[in-house]
């Protein structure tokens, strides 16, 4: 801003100066001085009459000149430094307005590119991110023939309904959800508790969805989940997820809407999670402290400021992102990454059963690298992305399920993965297997799938789904299913060690 008003304001200023020198202190007609006075700007070294005007004025055109060269210089090595680093494979575009891109191009330090330049658009990776979505798909589709050459577009919006969800190139993120995926990893629950949670909006939605599909650990005894905060809008759209969740997994889901109508059974909760605007989620805490709840508190903020007022030590701020998490949560790359793993790991094992290939955990990165890996995936629909990304998130509590049960998986190959797995009792497995249907059952639940009334008939042969009316056969109890249905849950057991690695 300030180089662009030096050079709006310095030439009038150099001519000014020159009009004063040349009428007042050399007593030359208005026309004359005017037209030796717009010379000045251009670095006039001719000899001059010396008044105090006249030098000022050749001194800062001298200036303006220089100023300007080094400008012209400054711009041509920040081109060329684009036009290089928009050619590399890990530049990233970012392009809008929200605190959020900001940090992003901060995490993402020298492979960001943040700059109005239309060279700018050749970045394999492009991030669009604008303060109100309107914005932002508004810029997308001035654009949208430039964008369709990048490898992937981030559009980040915040009304979609699913993190991740992919047309052709373009990846769309939903900032809450990918909150709610991360919360949920760093903070997954793994026996039973009580979970208090407040808060109205997109990301208290996301909390209890993810929650609902990451927390499952046991068949009988999840999770209570108590629900304060305005959720008309999620049981419209799963009139049927308490019955549901109660019978897949037996997680309790209770909603209220004042939660300072129920202190006492606050109290005892095991952990209270605020998830609603940061002012909301500060207010209460602040009188939670003040009623002597000294439950677990974790609360969404986003500002770091707010935790200078509270010292209490059962509360915990989450969602205040620094600009590494700001980059994890809009590229999504380890979430993408863990959705593509599950794909790959599938193809290759359906694959290696009709040869005597064994397969690791190196063996799926390096195929990850694949052309044929891209476009396996490219081929699946949000659907299926969408339960790939489910189960891999799912993937550490099956690690922790299997070292409980004596069967630490890091570092096995897929047959030695199976052979341990299949050593396990029918009783261990059948508790395992259990809890897989159910997290497969919970995500077409929150899907609104259902169980068919009648069989389902396509082109004269029965089938075990349909996709669009998003009828499943097999979202009945597992006791219900057959004994090959119950097998095929086994397989994210047998192959963990091919996606899965501890850190």
């Amino acid at each position: 801003m300030v180089k662009k008003t030096w050079a709006i304001v310095a030439p009038f200023v150099i001519i000014l100066l020159g009009l004063i020198g040349f009428v007042w202190g050399e007593g030359l007609g208005f026309y004359d001085a005017l037209l030796n006075s717009l010379k000045l700007p251009k670095g006039y070294l001719d000899p001059l009459p010396f008044n105090i005007a006249l030098e000022l004025a050749r001194w800062l055109g001298i200036a303006y000149i220089l100023s300007m060269f080094y400008a012209a210089i400054i711009a041509l090595i920040n081109s060329g430094a684009v036009f290089i680093r928009s050619s590399r494979e890990d530049t990233v575009a970012v392009h809008g307005d929200s605190v959020y891109a900001n940090m992003l191009a901060s995490g993402l330090g020298k492979r960001a590119l943040q700059t109005d330049s239309k060279r700018a658009f050749k970045a394999p990776t492009q991030v669009i991110f604008f303060s109100n979505d309107k914005e932002t798909l508004e810029f997308y589709q001035r654009h949208s023939e430039l964008f369709k050459t990048a490898k992937k577009v981030h559009l980040c919006l915040n009304d979609t309904h699913r993190s991740a969800s992919v047309i052709d190139n373009v990846y769309v993120i939903n900032i809450s959800e990918s909150k709610a995926i991360y919360y949920w990893q760093k903070n997954y629950i793994h026996e039973h508790k009580k979970i208090v949670l407040i808060g109205s909006g997109d990301l208290a939605e996301k909390i209890l969805s993810w929650g609902l599909q990451m927390n499952v650990f046991d068949p009988g005894k999840n999770v209570d989940y108590l629900i304060y905060g305005d959720f008309n809008k999620f049981n419209k759209l799963h009139p049927q997820i308490v019955n549901n969740m109660l019978e897949y997994g037996g997680d309790r889901i209770s909603f209220g809407s004042d939660w300072f109508e129920h202190v006492e059974e606050i109290k005892g909760a095991d952990r209270i999670i605020l998830c609603g605007k940061t002012n909301e989620n500060i207010e209460i805490a602040t009188l939670m402290s003040e009623a002597g709840i000294d439950t677990e508190i974790h609360v969404f903020i986003e500002g770091a400021s707010a935790r200078t007022i509270f010292d209490a030590s059962n509360i915990h701020f989450v969602g205040d992102l620094s600009p590494q998490d700001a980059k994890d949560l809009i590229l999504m790359d380890k979430i993408h990454e863990g959705g593509k793993v599950c794909n790959v790991a599938y193809d290759l094992y359906e694959h290696a059963q009709s040869t005597d290939e064994d397969l690791t955990f190196e063996t799926v990165r390096r195929k990850m690298q694949d052309k044929s890996a891209t476009e396996s995936w490219a081929k699946l629909d949000s659907f299926t992305k969408g339960s790939n990304y489910s189960s891999a998130m799912h993937d550490i509590q099956k690690y922790g399920l299997l070292k409980k049960a004596g069967l630490d998986v890091s570092g096995l190959t897929v047959r030695e993965n199976e052979q341990e797995y299949n050593e396990l009792s029918q009783d261990v497995k059948d508790f395992l297997q259990e809890i897989e249907h159910i997290r497969w059952a919970r995500y077409h639940f929150l899907h609104n799938w259902k169980h068919p009334e009648e069989p389902i008939i396509m082109d004269g042969i029965e089938k075990k789904k349909d996709s669009q009316k998003r009828l499943h056969v097999d979202l009945v109890p597992y006791c219900d299913l057959s004994k090959e249905d119950q097998e095929k849950d086994s397989y994210f057991y047998k192959t963990l060690s091919l996606r899965f690695k501890s850190h």
